[in-house]
Parts: C-alpha cells; sequence; structure tokens
C-alpha cells in the first residue's frame, strides 16, 4: 500500500495537535506556579507586617497567662548558650541574668530560704534531682523550677536538706544516666 498525500497531512495534524496541548498544559502549569508564587510572596508580606515582634512565640503561651516576665525570660533564654561535655555532650554555659543562671558547672540555680541559706555546717541532707527539659526548668525561672519547689517543701520540714538541679535542657534518659555517673566519678554527688 502506498502512502498518498493524505496520510501525510494527518501525521502532520496529529503531530501539530499533540504539540497544540503540550504548549496549552505548559501554559497552565506556568499560570499555576506564577499564582502560587504571588500568593506566597503575599503571605510572606502579611506575616512580616502583623508578627507580634522578635519576641519568641513561647512567651504568649496560655499556660502563662499574660504574664509579662515571659517576654525576658525567654529572651534570656535565648542568649544562653552550652558548652561540649564528654559522653553526654553538652551542658549549659555559665549565664547569669534575673529569672535565668547556670554556674560554673552548668548547673541551674535553685531557690534557696533563709534557712537552707544560713546552714553552711554540710550536715544537710543532699537531694540531686536529674532529668531533661521539665526538670531543668524550661519555661520557668530560677525560682519556680521543680528543684526549687522540692527545696520550699523541704524547708518546711524538720529537717535540714539541700536540693541541687542537676538536670539539663535537652537531655534524654541515656544522656542523664551518663552525666549521672559522671557526677558520681567525680565524687562532686557522693552516695
Amino acid at each position: 500500500m502506498h502512502a498518498g498525500p493524505d496520510s501525510a497531512e494527518g501525521a502532520r495534524n496529529a503531530i501539530e495537535w499533540i504539540w497544540d496541548w503540550i504548549v496549552f498544559l505548559w501554559l497552565q502549569v506556568g499560570i499555576l506556579l506564577l499564582f502560587v508564587a504571588i500568593f506566597d510572596c503575599a503571605a510572606r508580606i502579611y506575616l512580616y507586617a502583623t508578627r507580634r515582634s522578635d519576641i519568641d512565640p513561647r512567651a504568649f503561651a496560655d499556660a502563662y497567662a499574660g504574664a509579662s516576665w515571659t517576654p525576658e525570660y525567654f529572651a534570656e533564654d535565648a542568649r544562653s548558650s552550652a558548652r561540649w561535655c564528654p559522653y553526654s555532650y553538652w551542658v549549659g554555659k555559665r549565664f547569669h541574668s534575673r529569672y535565668l543562671n547556670i554556674n560554673s558547672q552548668g548547673l541551674r540555680r535553685t531557690w534557696r530560704g533563709p534557712r537552707t541559706l544560713r546552714d553552711d555546717t554540710g550536715k544537710a541532707i543532699r537531694i540531686y534531682t536529674f532529668g531533661g527539659s521539665t526538670m531543668w526548668g524550661e519555661g520557668a525561672r530560677d525560682d519556680y523550677t521543680i528543684a526549687s519547689w522540692l527545696q520550699r517543701m523541704l524547708d518546711e520540714t524538720p529537717y535540714r536538706v539541700k536540693v541541687t538541679n542537676y538536670a539539663e535542657d535537652g537531655y534524654v534518659s541515656t544522656q542523664e544516666a551518663l552525666f549521672l555517673a559522671k557526677q558520681l566519678r567525680s565524687a562532686t554527688c557522693p552516695i
């Protein structure tokens, strides 16, 4: 069978039809991407213009019920840093501020009442708290961490007790165990 001029014309028409659909689809995808890019830019501009400020959004959490100290606390938290500690990876770097204080050993300050401060004989019962962010006191001022509350409650008993917060922000159980072993080995917290 011989292909005549009509079959060549039909092939050309099919190719043109396919090409037209490719161009049509390409334009549709291009227009869609253009609209997505415009919407994304508009959303970014709106969010930038309406944001509260550079204050950490956690400061406005419902749990704080509009407390006035939270923006300053989270700004202090952002300025604090950590230093390398073998095996457990990090401990807090020495830091002093109004609400967040970490000593040279990387330990968070625990509340001390008049009774605790008077007891410098070394005969107090020592309690060491270990843990992660919750025990460390993430989102809480020094005087309101779990260790500080424990110290307050124990100060109301007839016993002389001193609580030390060995927790570290972000630790997991393995890091906590390694940090405890390191403290025991160095006799920082004797058994």
